[in-house]
């Protein structure tokens, strides 16, 4: 592997955003992925198990892995799950980034956290960093929580 400084842990490596980031061309880059359940069979990097809503096995895989990068892809992605499940929104986007900040500063770590345009109410836009958010969903509020982690 290349020292951490070439590191990079894409969480969510499952999921649409995350695998498309470990599929990008990087010749002196190397990309760590991060699944929770499975393991895609068309992800060509190395890949952790790893379940952002549990803190020490957070801790494990980014103390092993020491990237210089980490890019936080992994979301509860459903937006109607998440207004009939909130506590799993809550956990993934949440607790799971808290998990992801707390372990990333042990390491010294960078953290690229991905948001959504749900934090915004849609009413106007296009939106850019210095508008106010309004989340009207779960799904946005939760992301927008998780950005505060960061």
């Amino acid at each position: 592997m290349a020292s951490s400084q070439d590191k990079i842990l894409v969480a969510g490596g499952s999921g649409f955003l995350g695998r498309a980031l470990c599929r990008l061309p990087a010749d002196d880059l190397d990309r760590v992925c991060t699944v929770r359940t499975h393991r895609p069979n068309d992800l060509e990097v190395a890949a952790f198990s790893m379940d952002l809503t549990d803190a020490a096995q957070v801790e494990a895989v980014i103390s092993q892995v020491r990237p210089k990068w980490v890019i936080n892809a992994a979301a509860e992605t459903s937006v109607d799950g998440c207004e009939t499940n909130p506590e799993r929104a809550f956990e993934v986007h949440v607790t799971g980034t808290r998990n992801l900040v707390r372990a990333c500063e042990k390491t010294d770590s960078g953290l690229i956290t991905v948001s959504t345009n749900y934090v915004f109410d849609g009413r106007s836009g296009p939106y850019n960093e210095g508008d106010c958010p309004n989340p009207l969903n779960v799904y946005g509020k939760t992301k927008l929580e998780g950005e505060a982690c960061v």
